[in-house]
This record gives C-alpha cells, sequence and structure tokens, in this order.
C-alpha cells in the first residue's frame, strides 16, 4: 500500500514537471514570452495579416501569435504606427518628434523624418504610399515625399486627427475648426464644409465621414455629396459613462466601431442609431486604436498592455497579445513544480527511519532553500538574469552527479525545478536563448529516469 502511494506521488510530480517544460516550449517556440513594456498606443496590420503594434519606444511585431521582431530606433514613446498599402513598409510617429520609416523585410528604419517642434501623434501614407502624411501636438499636418525626405506642405490644424480616403483625399479640421479637404493627387484645396471642432473619419465605402464633437461623445455622420447629418448618435449619454477614445467605421462600412475610456468597445448601426453590441474586456482601461485584418476580425489596442483580436459580427473574443498572461500561467505552473517537489522530499525524508539525523539537517536545509529561492527570485529578479545560464548548467550538473550516487538520487527533484525557475528566468530577460535547451533536454532525461526509479532507491520503500 505505501509503495503504491510512493509510484503515485513519484507519477503525479514527473506530470507536474513534464507539463511545466512542455507549456514552456510552446510558449517560447510561439513568441508567447513577448510582451508590451506598457501601454499599446497604436496598431495597424498588412494584408498578409502582420500586425506591429506601439508601445513606450519599440514597435512588435506579430506574425499570428508570434511576436517576430521588437524594433527600436525612437528615443520616446512612439504614439502611432502604419502600414503602407503595398504592406513592405511601415512608419511610426514619437513624441521624439520624428518619423520613421521601417522596411518589414530588413527589419530596420530606412528613413527618418525630422520637421514637427512637439510629439507626432499620427502617420499615414497615401494611397500611392508616394506620401506620408503626419499630425503632431504643434497643432500640424506636414505631407511629406518620404523618398527625398522633402517636406513639401504644411498644414495649420485644430485637431491632429484626420483621414484618408480611397480617392487619396486628406479630411482635417483646420485651424478655423471647418471640415477641410485636401486632394493629395493635386495637392490642394478642394472642399471647405462646416464648423466642426472634433476628429474625421472617412466611411471605405461610401462618400460619407464620421466627426465626433468635442466633447467626444457625439458622433455625427455626414453625406458629403449633400453636406446633410445622416444621424446623430449620443454614445455617452445613452450607454457610456466615459468618452470615446477612437472610432472606425467596418469594412463593409456598415457600422461605426467606437473604443471607450473605460475599456468597451461599442459596435454602432449608424443608421439605425442603435447599438449592436459591447465588446468587453480591456477592463477600467483605454481603447486607444483599432485596425481590422482579412478574417474578419478586430484588432484593438489598449492601455492594459493587450492586443484584443475580435470577431466583431460575433463579439467573439479570439485571441489576445502582448499582455504577459502565458507568463502568468507558466508562474503558476513553476509554483507548483518547485511546491510539489519539496513536498514529496519532505514526505521522503520524514520516513527515512535509518538514516534521522541526516534526515533532519536535509530537511532544514531545504526549507532554508526554498524560502531563501523565493524572496531572492522575487526581490532579485533582474540582477538574477546574468547568473540564468550558469545556475541551469549548474544544477543540471548536480543531477547527474546525484543520480550516480543512488543514496541521494531522490535529490535530483529538487534540482530539475529550480533549473526550470532560472531558465524561465533567461528566457522572458534575454535574447539569445540558444544556450538554454541543452541543459533543458538533460534536466529532462534525468527527471524521466529519476521518477521511473526512485521507487526503488531504498528511500521510498
Amino acid at each position: 500500500m505505501r509503495d503504491n502511494l510512493n509510484d503515485k506521488i513519484s507519477l503525479f510530480l514527473f506530470s507536474i514537471i513534464i507539463l511545466t517544460i512542455g507549456y514552456m516550449i510552446y510558449a517560447f517556440n510561439t513568441g508567447q514570452f513577448e510582451k508590451h513594456k506598457s501601454w499599446v498606443y497604436s496598431v495597424d496590420n498588412n494584408k498578409q495579416d502582420i500586425v506591429v503594434s506601439a508601445s513606450e519606444n519599440e514597435l512588435l511585431l506579430w506574425d499570428n501569435r508570434k511576436c517576430t521582431d521588437r524594433l527600436v530606433g525612437h528615443s520616446d514613446a512612439i504614439k502611432t504606427v502604419a502600414f503602407s498599402h503595398s504592406g513592405q513598409l511601415f512608419a511610426s510617429g514619437s513624441i521624439d518628434k520624428s518619423i520613421k520609416v521601417w522596411s518589414l523585410l530588413d527589419k530596420k528604419a530606412i528613413k527618418t523624418l525630422n520637421g514637427h517642434t512637439k510629439g507626432v501623434n499620427k502617420v499615414k501614407f497615401s494611397i500611392s504610399d508616394k506620401y506620408i502624411i503626419s499630425a503632431g501636438y504643434d497643432d500640424k499636418i506636414f505631407i511629406w515625399d518620404w523618398k527625398n525626405g522633402n517636406l513639401i506642405k504644411k498644414l495649420s490644424v485644430n485637431n491632429t486627427n484626420f483621414s484618408i480616403n480611397k480617392e487619396d483625399v486628406l479630411a482635417y479640421i483646420d485651424s478655423s475648426c471647418h471640415l477641410t479637404f485636401f486632394d493629395l493627387k493635386s495637392l490642394s484645396v478642394t472642399k471647405v464644409v462646416g464648423k466642426f471642432c472634433g476628429s474625421p473619419v472617412f466611411n471605405p465605402q461610401k462618400n460619407i465621414i464620421a466627426i465626433n464633437d468635442i466633447n467626444k461623445s457625439i458622433l455625427r455622420v455626414i453625406d458629403l455629396n449633400s453636406g446633410a447629418v445622416l444621424s446623430i448618435l449620443n454614445i455617452k449619454k445613452e450607454n457610456s459613462v466615459c468618452e470615446v477614445s477612437t472610432f472606425k467605421f467596418t469594412p463593409d462600412g456598415q457600422y461605426l466601431v467606437a473604443g471607450i475610456w473605460g475599456g468597451d468597445i461599442e459596435i454602432w448601426d449608424w443608421q439605425k442609431k442603435i447599438l449592436i453590441r459591447t465588446l468587453q474586456g480591456h477592463n477600467l482601461n483605454s481603447v486607444d486604436d483599432f485596425s481590422f485584418n482579412s478574417k474578419n476580425q478586430l484588432i484593438s489596442a489598449s492601455g492594459d498592455r493587450s492586443l484584443k483580436f475580435w470577431n466583431w459580427n460575433t463579439g467573439d473574443l479570439k485571441m489576445v497579445l502582448g499582455d504577459g498572461l502565458f507568463q502568468a500561467k507558466l508562474n503558476g505552473l513553476l509554483s507548483i513544480s518547485i511546491l510539489m517537489t519539496l513536498i514529496a522530499g519532505f514526505w521522503a525524508l520524514t520516513r527515512n527511519t535509518d538514516n534521522k539525523i541526516s534526515s533532519y539537517i536535509l530537511l532544514s536545509i531545504l526549507t532554508c532553500w526554498s524560502l531563501g529561492i523565493g524572496l531572492v527570485v522575487y526581490f532579485y529578479k533582474t540582477t538574477l538574469t546574468k547568473y540564468a545560464t550558469p545556475m541551469i548548467w549548474t544544477t543540471t550538473v548536480l543531477s547527474g552527479l546525484f543520480f550516480f550516487s543512488v543514496w541521494f538520487s531522490w535529490l535530483t527533484l529538487f534540482t530539475v525545478p529550480i533549473s526550470l525557475l532560472f531558465c524561465y528566468i533567461k528566457m522572458i530577460t534575454h535574447s539569445d536563448k540558444s544556450k538554454i535547451y541543452i541543459p533543458l533536454i538533460i534536466n529532462l532525461f534525468f527527471c524521466g529516469i529519476l521518477c521511473s526509479f526512485v521507487t526503488s532507491v531504498g528511500l521510498w520503500k
């Protein structure tokens, strides 16, 4: 009966460690250790559904679930990012006042544009990709011939948000609060409409435009042919307690998607003036930007450090990237692994009737070890990073030595999870992960042999 219980404990412990290692390898290979440093200010994707997100002074590239690259070039927070229509380039604008054009192929900045006197909060490529349009907190919109690095037009504005339609017409609110249309082909103003002090957004399918009111809660939809107001949505009054932080038409032009400062995403039928559904996922944070991919999914960027992928037709949340949730799960698995090995060790030691004195000594050592490891990792995780690889190799060698010393072979139970812990620290804090695989595989090998061998070493009998 006792031997059967010991076998079950060994099997359970082995299963926990195998699960931890498997999950760690899966998360690493799929880029799930990567996370945004902080607030995600902007997001965009190209026709191949490569996603780029801006957080702090970094740009993160995502291919499906995997973060393929982290690009650093700006010296301050990046507020905006946008792909070219060819999908091979993307531009970023930063609080450091600069605009950078990046090559998706080379993963590096190929052009830097300087001209704004304050931070840049929006960039877009023209439909032809010939120009980059940038808006800054200096209340200016610049039109750049970016390949030559030339500033060809400077516009004074009241609101730094703008929109470009499929005819390459730029819509913005000028310094007198007039809705103004600027043809990017002829580089001239073509039309000026009534006064609006908000942000314009073109409908992708119809000749209409939506503008939010200065209080950021009323959206007006205007027919550009007749100038008539087709719809007025008072979002804050009807449903939300917070203001609209960003909004955009769905690709079919039938609905307006509004991000709310409280964290909700509301989808409105602007023609019927009714709320279709509310997407709740960015709890107590703002929703700062939207993008739509080829899978009919809405990608939302938020202050909660995440990108969320939604089926906006059904309201289903399909995927979350960059929020560190996988790290939290792995923390739990590692904690369970270490806890269970300590419990198993205590169990074995307290039943070692042949070596009571050594058992008590080892119990004291293990108690101090478990408390010490927890405190050191909690307070000095960053400092430990450079010692992670040596610690992995040390515990691996100790595992091997203990394995060949029959009486102490059970101690491998303790070295394996501790090695996993330092392996995990190394994975999430260092770019060179190639040196981790060999000791990890060796640890797995020793652990597998141990768990089938431990019931016959005498200590568990």
